[in-house]
């Protein structure tokens, strides 16, 4: 019987709910209305504004990619450069020798 009265109760709660939509006041609607619409207002809002950092966060992981591409050429550039100062040292040194034998 408990359950019965339960059930046919929570039955015409839910009936109320359902009509209770159509019995609003036009003021009050009114009232969701611009609630609703400046949320959804807000939420474009800040979509835009994710939209924003995602692209500036792009370009700036791009700008670190291009600053390490650029290091490490200049790396390679520089390891190279030792490598033949050191090679024309090497050179000089042998051929200064070489002379001085000779001699």
């Amino acid at each position: 019987m408990k359950t019965r009265n339960f059930i046919t109760s929570l039955v015409l709660a839910l009936c109320l709910i359902g009509v209770s939509n159509f019995m609003i006041h036009p003021a009050s609607a009114q009232t969701s209305q611009n609630v609703i619409n400046q949320l959804t207002s807000e939420i474009n809002d800040a979509k835009n504004t994710a939209n924003g950092a995602a692209q500036s966060y792009s370009r700036v992981a791009q700008s670190f990619q291009d600053v390490k591409d650029t290091t490490d050429k200049l790396y390679m550039i520089s390891m190279t450069s030792i490598g033949i100062g050191i090679a024309g040292v090497v050179i000089a040194v042998i051929a200064i020798t070489r002379n001085k034998q000779q001699n």
